[in-house]
């Protein structure tokens, strides 16, 4: 018998990024990562495993160096620039294996047969989890097999068109017996794994991992060092799974239902090399990718870790990460580390949430968890909202705008909804039952120009339905910009909280604010051309699309940021930044209409004027310092978190303001991070990140 060839394989695995204008997702590619490393403890062969996020990295290594095998990691930000570059290596390795897996894929057969004939350098697609799939598939080609042995037995959990018929699919979700490969310890890696059913033919995908304790600790091997050196921030992940199933969202497969833990012993180790590392650093964040954080055991367990890694290096700062909607966990959590509460709820109108298949705490809990939050901890709370879902109307969507803003909610999200690949929302039964429409439009940022060629990664986005018109979605959006100014951000939150103070209708305020603003001529420019840019952005197809911005002249418009932006993001920015006065003289006017003690909403106006950093950093830093006399004491008033009536607070108050010395060089350091100037200073206004340069008060 004829001895079995072992090689050692070139393997890229690409999680690219455009960086023409700032990072999409600016942390190290841990998808990537944690198949590069699964393989390295499963395969008896040692292979050249190399990621990528900058496709500049790769253009260079490309010149020595050519993989036998790519993976790409598919998401709606980076898909086109790994097409782009899979058919590139295609080209100079006519006999790569390219696998595409992740997120951004179809699930129903036809299109998954359409896509194929669409990106024909692709030859196999993984669904779901891609660790087992994409190590077998090394591991056979380890041994020997090329393209065509591979599909003509694909590994189970994959897919691509048949070799005889190319106008069919293959695909392995019957399960037959399989090897599964042998990790390099006492950990399984057979999973518990469940049927489906896809168009009605029984499917079971590849074994899911049953430990995240598989991949060790990655940090302190220095695993992803080449990232946290060229800047990117650190990610981490001590769950997997949800148990929830949410048509618009890629888990909402009952594969994902049963969740997968890292022991604390491995992340411990992790946090102790990053601790290390980015001690007291303010502008490295912690991104951790788990879903639902606070809602598991475990959750907590890794919060008592880095509550003990802040004590000793001071670091994180800032954390990143995806909350759960038990209130009292949720609480408990919070008292432990300094994540952002947010309780997503997408919607209230019941019918709707039947539709989508989801269930909301009660509205009362809602609020009382709201109200706990803004008293208690004084962290900023959160939620995120969804328009255009199936079956809502602009005016049950209003009633769940009014019932968050009346829930003392800080913080308010609103999205468009999007039509992701391998989704239930996606399914063609849904686009025609609810008669989407369906637009597409740049995801903010991501283009590039390579070799004279533009790639761009897109989105689909619904922005009307059978019950919800393209009218009323621009309405919506104007009412977005509103909330994101006045609510959302931190810069007018006092006279939110004298408002809320004086039992007012929080949402009948702001709608009589967005009235005003939007009729005021000084703001015409601001809220017209937010609208005009709303308009423009969207396109019939992805091809009109990408021919309009294939001419030089709107190219031009997106690397000068005028379009292919994050509109919310880009005009609140800008309102602060050109209009903050203007909107400080109608928001004050406004609530003049609400609470009718002059003086009150004038030293409230004072204090809020302070915190125009942008205006502050034009002048001079010697006629910065000045002396404010209030009659109500707002300062302390608003650092007690309103537990007084500010009513309490009246006498003769004198404080010496005083800039804060820190702020340009925090501007400076900032708008590094997302690697360009204006899209930083977007999210810097974003996050909230600048109530942390605003004039000092104290009492003189």
């Amino acid at each position: 018998m004829v001895a079995k060839i072992k090689k050692s394989l070139n393997i890229a695995l690409l999680d690219l990024n455009h960086m023409t204008r700032g990072i999409h997702t600016n942390t190290v590619p841990l998808g990537i990562g944690l198949i590069a490393e699964y393989i390295h403890k499963t395969s008896e062969i040692t292979h050249n495993i190399r990621l990528y996020k900058d496709h500049g990295k790769l253009l260079s290594d490309l010149e020595e160096w050519i993989p036998d095998i790519v993976g790409l990691a598919q998401y709606c930000w980076n898909s086109e620039l790994n097409y782009f570059f899979s058919r590139k290596i295609k080209e100079l390795n006519p006999e790569v294996i390219n696998v595409a897996g992740g997120p951004n894929l179809d699930h129903d057969t036809e299109k998954r047969v359409t896509y194929l004939h669409e990106y024909k350098v692709l030859d196999i697609c993984v669904q779901y989890d891609g660790e087992n799939p994409f190590a077998e598939i090394v591991n056979r080609v380890a041994y020997g097999e090329n393209r065509v042995d591979l599909i003509s037995n694909l590994v189970r959990g994959t897919f691509a068109l048949d070799l005889v018929d190319n106008s069919k699919l293959s695909e392995n979700f019957k399960a037959p017996e399989q090897k599964v490969l042998n990790i390099k310890s006492d950990s399984s890696i057979l999973g518990h794994v469940e049927f489906r059913k896809i168009a009605g033919v029984e499917r079971k995908p590849a074994p899911r991992i049953d430990t995240l304790d598989v991949f060790g600790a990655m940090y302190p091997e220095g695993r992803f060092d080449q990232f946290l050196d060229d800047g990117f921030h650190p990610f981490v992940q001590t769950h997997r799974g949800c148990p929830f199933l949410c048509t618009f969202c890629h888990t909402a497969d009952k594969y994902y239902n049963k969740m997968r833990f890292q022991s604390t012993e491995l992340f411990r180790k992790d946090m102790e090399y990053l601790g290390k590392r980015f001690a007291n650093k303010d502008d490295v964040k912690l991104y951790i990718a788990n879903t639902n954080m606070s809602m598991f055991k475990e959750d907590f367990d890794i919060a008592y870790i880095i509550k003990d890694i802040q004590e000793k290096y001071n670091w994180p700062k800032f954390i990143d990460v995806n909350s759960g909607k038990d209130t009292d966990k949720l609480l408990k959590m919070i008292d432990i580390i300094n994540i952002r509460p947010a309780i997503a709820v997408q919607t209230l109108t019941d019918s709707v949430l039947d539709t989508i298949k989801r269930k909301n705490i009660g509205l009362e809990k809602f609020e009382s968890f709201q109200k706990t939050v803004s008293k208690k901890t004084g962290v900023i709370s959160s939620t995120e909202l969804i328009m255009c879902l199936p079956g809502e109307t602009i005016d049950s969507f209003i009633v769940t705008i009014k019932k968050v803003i009346d829930s003392s909610i800080k913080r308010i999200v609103i999205y468009t909804l999007m039509k992701l690949k391998g989704t239930p929302i996606d399914s063609i039964e849904s686009v025609k039952k609810y008669k989407y429409d369906v637009r597409h439009r740049i995801v903010p940022g991501q283009f590039s120009m390579i070799d004279g060629e533009l790639v761009t990664d897109t989105e689909q986005v619904i922005v009307a339905t059978n019950t919800f018109s393209f009218d009323e979605y621009l309405d919506i959006r104007l009412l977005t910009l509103t909330i994101t100014i006045f609510i959302t951000a931190a810069e007018f939150l006092p006279f939110k909280m004298l408002i809320e103070e004086g039992k007012f209708s929080t949402s009948e305020w702001l709608f009589a604010l967005h009235e005003k603003c939007i009729k005021d001529p000084r703001l015409d420019d601001l809220y017209e051309s937010f609208i005009s840019e709303t308009k423009d952005e969207l396109f019939e197809s992805r091809e009109l699309l990408f021919e309009f911005y294939s001419r030089k002249e709107n190219y031009k418009k997106l690397l000068d940021g005028e379009a292919g932006a994050n509109l919310i993001n880009k005009y609140h920015a800008q309102s602060l930044m050109s209009n903050f006065d203007t909107l400080l003289d109608v928001v004050s006017d406004n609530t003049m209409e609400f609470i009718h003690e002059k003086k009150m909403v004038e030293d409230v106006r004072e204090y809020v004027g302070s915190r125009n950093i942008v205006e502050r950093m034009k002048q001079d830093y010697k006629k910065l310092d000045y002396e404010s006399v209030l009659q109500y004491d707002v300062p302390t008033w608003f650092e007690s978190a309103n537990q007084k009536h500010l009513s309490e607070y009246c006498g003769n108050y004198k404080y010496k303001v005083y800039l804060n010395r820190e702020v340009a060089s925090a501007f400076k350091k900032y708008f590094g991070i997302n690697k360009d100037v204006k899209m930083s200073r977007q999210i810097f206004f974003r996050d909230n990140t600048s109530h942390l340069y605003w004039d000092m008060w104290k009492a003189s």
